[in-house]
């Protein structure tokens, strides 16, 4: 993570649904063990954190079914196939900083996943009363 975030403040509870929900979906028993990396990519108008892992992927059907409930201003509902926690981190990332920010996930079976949070540019619009003095890291 770049050195100027290190005062950079984010709603709580964010990564962790993501990296669960790494661990529960992406190991398999063809996988004996995974990598899970979490980077920072600053862009011209948003950060990009990138929590990707190498476990089994998802199939193009399950990702656009990801992906479109995560888009759906419907409540999480508990669901076989999870996801609950990622619908949750997105709805609080959009309720917090916009409707331009949130999660969106790309996955290739057999290669593993990425989901890529996008939260605002350090600045005034960062600080956000859940925020709490919880520094990202």
């Amino acid at each position: 993570v770049p050195r100027e975030l290190d005062d950079y403040s984010i709603i709580k509870l964010v990564f962790q649904p993501i990296i669960e929900n790494a661990a529960y979906h992406g190991l398999d028993d063809s996988k004996e063990h995974m990598h899970l990396s979490i980077s920072c990519e600053i862009t011209e108008h948003k950060l990009l954190f990138h929590i990707r892992d190498d476990g089994c992927g998802m199939d193009r059907a399950t990702l656009d079914k990801l992906n479109d409930n995560l888009k759906r201003e419907t409540p999480p509902k508990k669901s076989i196939n999870g996801g609950i926690g990622m619908k949750n981190v997105h709805q609080r990332v959009q309720l917090n900083y916009g409707a331009a920010y949130g999660i969106e996930v790309f996955s290739e079976p057999g290669k593993g996943t990425d989901v890529i949070l996008s939260l605002p540019l350090p600045g005034p619009q960062a600080s956000k009363p859940e925020t709490e003095g919880s520094n990202l890291f």
